[in-house]
């Protein structure tokens, strides 16, 4: 059963499983799902920087799409898209040996064709399309990996967390801040490798811990080996106002 971690009745709850993905999903799904990086950050807020939820990275509902046909565009799929999900059995074990989970161009192509470069818009379509020469933020090589630093003072416009956070994105802004934060890297692969690769890769998001500025990492790879993941039930889809009643009430 997963671990249940409760402040108030009547206000979210989380509940985290660790294991291989497929399994801790499963456990997880016995009383919640992988929450969305919306709800895991407004959680974050809510049980505070030292709750094992800040202190630990999960990984999310929101998937990853690298396609070596169109290497500098990324695609960010929400839950409703996410080929992770559809298959969690089918991701563990290549990601055991250390290889991707690949998708067919068709499944890549369909997409494509649905993704939006608005993030408004692709809240709606479910699809955020990243043309990474686009991201307005710095950028490091590091090794394999490449980090795109988002500073906070755009961080509330930048496409990439007003997707995932959506209307959360300017409070998660704040909490950062609160915590010392100046910017949240965010990890890919380069264009070299993705170009190298025979098929399109779907990875899923992992949310770095606080303390690493909780990073979008879209390079992590190792479902099939351990994973962290949580759920968070009774969020009220309410507005803004009210979300910050709630967070003021604990």
């Amino acid at each position: 059963m997963p671990k249940t971690y409760k402040l108030l009745e009547n206000v979210p709850t989380i509940y985290q499983s660790e294991g291989k993905f497929d399994l801790a999903l499963a456990d997880l799904r016995t009383m919640s799902d992988i929450s969305s990086t919306r709800d895991f950050f407004f959680a974050r807020r809510l049980f505070g920087k030292s709750h094992p939820i800040s202190m630990h990275g999960s990984y999310q509902a929101e998937d990853i799409i690298y396609i070596p046909d169109t290497p500098r565009i990324i695609l960010i799929v929400d839950r409703r898209y996410s080929p992770i999900l559809k298959d969690p059995k089918g991701v563990a074990k290549p990601n055991r040996k250390g290889l991707h989970y690949h998708i067919s161009s068709d499944e890549a192509l369909s997409l494509m064709k649905i993704a939006k470069e608005n993030p408004e818009e692709a809240i709606e379509s479910g699809v955020l399309l990243v043309p990474i020469d686009k991201i307005p933020c710095k950028f490091l090589p590091i090794d394999d990996m490449i980090s795109y630093e988002i500073s906070l003072s755009k961080f509330t416009k930048h496409p990439v967390p007003r997707f995932l956070i959506r209307d959360q994105a300017e409070q998660s802004a704040k909490f950062l801040g609160e915590n010392r934060i100046k910017s949240v890297p965010f990890y890919i692969y380069p264009v070299y490798y993705v170009k190298a690769q025979k098929q399109p890769f779907a990875n899923k998001l992992w949310i770095d811990r606080l303390d690493k500025s909780s990073g979008f990492d879209g390079y992590n790879s190792s479902l099939g080996i351990y994973s962290w993941i949580c759920g968070v039930n009774n969020l009220p889809s309410q507005s803004e106002e009210a979300l910050e009643n709630l967070v003021q009430r604990v």
